[in-house]
């Protein structure tokens, strides 16, 4: 016979898992903000210094969402499941990989067209 034990082991586990994941995630989107802004200040005292800034993309942004879903399946009354979606707006590392990579994507279709037409166009002096 099922005492229900299982069910609420089960929701501690996600829980649990959750606050890890979610820890993660915010320290990882907290070290890519330190790393933006570090940068800025860097460059506003020497403006020579130009290494550029370094961010890791998506990963806090993926890990802080996995975090947020967990915490909504142990605890789905108190957190709602749209509140994952705030990992990738939280993470800076997501924010230029979320709108670069259209524009990459369409820029490299201009360039395979760009060359398509060069292609035919050495075709027709030929």
């Amino acid at each position: 016979m099922n005492t229900g034990t299982d069910y609420i082991g089960q929701n501690y586990l996600l829980a649990g898992a959750g606050i890890l994941l979610t820890l993660l995630g915010l320290f990882l989107a907290i070290a890519n903000w330190y790393a933006i802004i570090e940068w800025v200040l860097t460059i506003r005292r020497n403006p020579r210094y130009n290494r550029g800034e370094a961010s890791v993309p998506l990963l806090g942004g993926i890990i802080l969402c996995a975090g947020i879903i967990c915490l909504h399946a142990g605890f789905g009354a108190v957190i709602p499941l749209w509140s994952a979606a705030l990992g990738l707006v939280i993470d800076y590392g997501s924010l230029p990989m979320a709108i670069t990579t259209p524009l990459l994507y369409r820029w490299s279709e201009h360039r395979k067209a760009a060359a398509n037409r060069a292609r035919k166009a050495a075709r027709r002096k030929s």
